[in-house]
């Protein structure tokens, strides 16, 4: 089946028009033109957000990131705001304390690297995502989590905070995600004053914002630590006596957050939502993208908010060759390089084309 591209243009409403006196045409007012005439005064603030997609989602993050760099010339790091959930949390975090788009990037020869050189080397092994622990944990995690999701209104994602509020508590450590954000951020915030990163209250379900007014103090670390642990798969992580979980279990972008902070556009990347059509005949896989489906819904959902408030949204996701890179465990770091390579080349060519190219080119006015 021939695809029609992975990125949803939402193209910005049109001027409205009416006839006055005499016949002569006036321009109603509209956030659009209103925000474009305030452009000339002004450069445009800019968001990015990053959504959740494990480690080979974080692998296509870093190709996106690259791509973004090289067909633009605008450094990601410039932006105004960075948003990040689960995976996305990661790279926010390491834009927001300066680490460049190409230092993301693992050098020509790895092999023949200092250890330690390239600065998410110890999260592309596989004995990162190895528990030190034989057994696992009880079942129920977090009785309090399953009773939040039971609570709510029927959903898919009251669903997904039920059943990871039943899963065990993961085993596998926070330790490499820890270490390698401390490569860039030692301690405390990062430098930015507008990072972002989104994870779940593992006992009362709530979604909490770290970097925003009023949420709990934390190490940019640990807050990325909390916002990729999987539930089920790594430890819950504790700030100030709180256990914290992924932030994907309310959305995998949780792109609504950028709504009213005054940006003028917004870039996202998604690695877990895509518009190619998947047959899966296996009921978990079924049941799997189904949840996936739902989650591009409430993310286009989102993106038409940002757009009614006058906001220009590029949403960009992977292509039918970057989900055959990734497989289907998103957790499997030996497809990390093929997951890289083909991103590159893959969002690079989303980018290029004509309607994108053309609307990011306000970016060269916005570092």
């Amino acid at each position: 089946m021939a695809l029609r591209g992975s990125i949803r243009p939402f193209p910005c409403a049109s001027w409205v028009s009416r006839l006055g006196p005499k016949g002569k045409v006036i321009r109603a007012s509209t956030p659009v033109r209103e925000r474009r005439q305030r452009h000339v005064r002004r450069r445009p603030r800019v968001g990015i957000v990053l959504g959740a997609g494990g480690v080979l989602g974080g692998a296509w993050m870093v190709g996106a990131l690259a791509a973004l760099n090289r067909v633009s010339g605008w450094d990601p790091r410039d932006a105004d705001y960075l948003v990040g959930t689960s995976a996305g949390a990661l790279f926010a975090a390491l834009l927001a304390a300066g680490v460049s788009p190409t230092r993301l990037l693992p050098p020509a020869d790895v092999s023949r690297s200092p250890r330690g050189r390239w600065i998410l080397n110890e999260l592309t092994l596989e004995s990162s995502y190895r528990s030190e622990h034989w057994l696992p944990h009880a079942p129920l995690g977090s009785w309090r989590l399953a009773l939040a999701g039971l609570l709510q209104t029927p959903s898919p994602w009251s669903l997904l905070q039920t059943m990871s509020g039943i899963a065990p508590a993961g085993r596998v450590s926070p330790d490499p995600i820890l270490r390698t954000v401390r490569q860039a951020a030692s301690r405390g915030w990062s430098a930015h004053p507008h990072c972002r990163i989104v994870a779940t209250d593992y006992a009362s379900g709530k979604r909490v914002v770290f970097g925003e007014t009023g949420a709990p103090e934390a190490d940019l670390a640990d807050a990325v630590a909390a916002s990729c642990a999987i539930p089920g798969f790594f430890e819950p992580v504790v700030i100030n006596g709180r256990r914290y979980v992924d932030g994907g279990l309310h959305s995998l972008c949780n792109l609504d957050l950028v709504a009213d902070i005054g940006l003028d556009v917004v870039i996202c990347f998604s690695a877990m939502t895509s518009r190619v059509a998947h047959d899966e005949s296996a009921p978990l896989q079924r049941a799997i993208h189904s949840l996936l489906s739902r989650a591009g819904d409430q993310l286009r959902q989102q993106a038409d908010a940002l757009m009614h408030r006058g906001i220009d949204v590029v949403v960009v996701e992977p292509t039918a060759r970057d989900l055959a890179a990734m497989g289907s465990n998103l957790m499997n770091p030996s497809q990390w390089s093929a997951v890289l390579e083909t991103a590159l080349t893959s969002v690079a060519g989303q980018l290029r084309r004509r309607h994108i190219n053309a609307r990011l080119g306000v970016l060269g006015s916005a570092a």
